[in-house]
């Protein structure tokens, strides 16, 4: 049965990717959209169609999360250079195979209509759609999302057709920002106190290949390392900051260098270990490094 949305049209209004509702009760599928696309079941049987056209509808339905999809906008996304008519009987084709790749499972998964078609995405675990919940989530979960979901958003995909490219030239687009604004907010919970060291620098790194000028997070790898003894990797690292931040005309914060130049003069001194403790009031824009002791010898 189709809806009729705000105007008269037919279909729902489109959910946006980084719809902060997606919380899955009870997922039956796994889909990866990083990387190469992958899709498993809850028994770690492959669902994952094998036509790209196919692959390519499941993606779409995936980033409209809980929408009812019209059938025209797929049909004519994916079939721009065949007639109307054809490009429905294409489209059919394309649900056709997809649903019989979810097999048993597909019942629960697809809903079709005479006039749109919806993913059931509350029984599913989709990546990009975890990666982009509420940023008051469980930090830790998160900066593990950080390193288990890595890769551009539907790496493969680009050659579909000119509409579908277009689209998803769009969507990676949204997505970068909306994760690196929740990668953001997770550092800023992660990094405070006695903060751990690899799990504030697996955060800060997949932030940083997002925005590469994040100062922010520049300093909390640098702080990280510095925290594992690694002073001379984290001074490279002062560099890298440096020559990305001077390739945009911005200069390092006061706070960046000062970090440095105590990392500068603890470096050459007898290997010892420096300790950097960040107080609990981390504000973004004018981090308060409060002390940078030292570890026993």
């Amino acid at each position: 049965m189709t809806t009729t949305a705000i105007g008269g049209q037919s279909g729902a209004v489109r959910a946006g990717t980084a719809d902060d509702g997606y919380l899955p009760t009870r997922p039956i599928v796994r889909i990866h959209l990083l990387g190469s696309m992958r899709a498993t079941s809850y028994l770690g049987d492959d669902v994952l169609p094998r036509s790209k056209k196919a692959r390519a509808a499941l993606a779409h339905l995936c980033l409209t999360p809980g929408a009812r999809v019209p059938r025209a906008r797929l049909a004519t996304m994916l079939w721009e250079r065949v007639r109307p008519e054809q490009a429905r009987v294409n489209l059919r084709q394309a649900v056709f195979d997809l649903t019989m790749a979810m097999g048993p499972l597909a019942g629960e998964l697809i809903s079709t209509g005479r006039a749109t078609i919806r993913l059931n995405t509350e029984a599913c675990w989709i990546d990009a759609l975890a990666l982009l919940k509420s940023p008051y989530s469980n930090p830790t979960t998160r900066a593990d999302l950080a390193v288990l979901c890595p890769g551009e958003l539907l790496e493969g995909f680009d050659d579909v057709n000119e509409p579908f490219g277009e689209w998803l030239a769009n969507e990676r687009i949204r997505f970068k920002e909306r994760l690196a604004s929740s990668l953001d907010a997770v550092l800023g919970q992660v990094d405070r106190g006695d903060f751990d060291p690899e799990q504030v620098e697996t955060v800060a790194r997949r932030l940083l290949s997002f925005d590469p000028a994040h100062q922010h997070a520049w300093n909390a790898v640098i702080r990280a390392l510095a925290k594992r003894g690694e002073q001379k990797q984290a001074l490279s690292e002062y560099e890298r900051c440096r020559q990305t931040l001077e390739a945009v005309r911005v200069k390092p914060w006061t706070e960046t260098e000062q970090l440095y130049e105590h990392l500068r003069v603890e470096a050459p001194q007898r290997n010892r270990q420096s300790i950097v403790q960040v107080s609990p009031e981390v504000h973004r824009g004018a981090m308060d490094v409060r002390s940078i002791g030292r570890s026993a010898r």
